[in-house]
C-alpha cells in the first residue's frame, strides 16, 4: 500500500543517488505532506490523488507560483516512484502535467507584468535607513552592507571570520587579513557556478575585524531573523528585494547597456544573464 513515508522514502533515495538535491526533495515532501493533511488523504493517497488533488490544487492555490509548486511536485514523485504511478488514474497525471504547464506560463507572465509595473527603492536609500536606525556593529547593518557589496541569496549565515586562509573544508569565511569573502555552498546555483570569491571593501572590512574582537562569525543572528526584525524600518526586506535592488541601483538607466557593469553584478550574484534582467525594477527616486 503507498504510504507517505513510501514517497519521503523514495525521495531520500533519490537524494542519495544524487538524482534530487536535499534541499528540493524536503520540498517536495513537505508539500505532499501539507496538500495530504488538508484533505485528510493519508488513508488512502491513491483515492486522494485520483479524486480530489487537482481541484484542490486549482481551488485553494491561486498565485500561479505557488500552485506550479504544488503540482512539481506531485508530478516528480509519480513520474519517479513507479509504485505511485501505478495506482494514478492516467487521466489525473495528465491533469496534474497541464495544471503544472499552466501555471508555469502564469508565473512567468505574472512575472513580466511585475517587472514593467513594480518599483522597488535604491539600494544606497536602504541602506542609509538601516544604517540610520540600528547600531554600527549590529548584525543588521553588518547584513545589509554585505548585501550591497555581494547581494547573494540567503547565503551569510555562518560566514567565519579568521586571519589567513581556514582549512579548505571551510566553505564560508572572511579572511580578515586580505578582506577576500569566499562562500563555496551557496544556494540555488551553487552546482552551477564556482564559489563565491570577492575582496570586501574598506568599509566592510573594517566592520569585520572590529566585530572578530568578540565573536568568531560575522553574525549573531540568522539572515531571516534580521530580515524579520529590519521589515519594521524598510517594508518587506529580504533577498529578493535587495537583489531587485542591487540590480536595478547598478544598471540604471542606460548602466543597463554596460556588459562590464553587468558580468561584475554576475560575478557577485551568481545567476544568469536572464535572472539579472528579470530582477530589473524601476526605482523609486528619494532624496538621501
Amino acid at each position: 500500500m503507498l504510504t507517505f513515508e513510501s514517497i519521503k522514502n523514495h525521495f531520500d533515495g533519490l537524494v542519495a543517488k544524487g538524482e534530487n538535491a536535499s534541499s528540493t526533495a524536503t520540498n517536495y515532501t513537505n508539500t505532499i505532506f501539507r496538500i495530504l493533511n488538508e484533505l485528510d488523504g493519508f488513508e488512502d493517497i491513491a483515492d486522494c490523488c485520483n479524486t480530489r488533488v487537482v481541484d484542490h490544487i486549482n481551488e485553494t492555490y491561486d498565485h500561479p507560483g505557488t500552485r506550479q509548486g504544488v503540482f512539481i511536485a506531485f508530478l516528480r514523485a509519480i513520474n519517479t516512484y513507479p509504485d505511485f504511478k501505478a495506482v494514478v488514474n492516467p487521466a489525473v497525471l495528465t491533469s496534474i502535467t497541464e495544471g503544472f504547464e499552466q501555471s508555469k506560463t502564469e508565473a512567468k507572465e505574472l512575472s513580466i507584468q511585475r517587472q514593467l509595473t513594480q518599483t522597488v527603492e535604491r539600494m544606497d536609500s536602504i541602506l542609509a535607513k538601516i544604517e540610520a536606525h540600528y547600531p554600527p556593529l549590529s548584525d543588521e547593518v553588518l547584513l545589509m552592507n554585505l548585501y550591497d557589496e555581494v547581494a547573494m541569496r540567503r547565503d551569510f549565515d555562518e560566514i567565519l571570520l579568521v586571519v589567513g586562509n581556514p582549512p579548505e573544508s571551510e566553505n564560508r569565511y572572511i579572511n580578515l587579513a586580505t578582506g577576500e569573502l569566499v562562500i563555496k555552498n551557496f544556494n540555488k546555483t551553487a552546482k552551477k557556478y564556482d564559489a563565491l570569491r570577492h575582496t570586501l571593501r574598506p568599509k566592510m572590512l573594517k566592520m569585520a575585524r572590529e566585530v572578530s574582537a568578540s565573536r568568531s562569525y560575522l553574525l549573531v543572528l540568522k539572515t531571516d531573523t534580521l530580515f524579520k526584525k529590519m521589515r519594521s524600518v524598510v517594508p518587506g526586506i529580504g533577498s529578493q528585494l535587495l537583489r531587485k535592488s542591487k540590480v536595478s541601483t547598478a544598471t540604471e538607466g542606460e548602466k543597463i547597456l554596460n556588459p562590464e557593469i553587468r558580468r561584475e553584478l554576475h560575478s557577485k550574484m551568481k545567476h544568469s544573464p536572464e535572472t539579472q534582467l528579470s530582477y530589473r525594477r524601476e526605482l523609486i527616486q528619494n532624496d538621501l
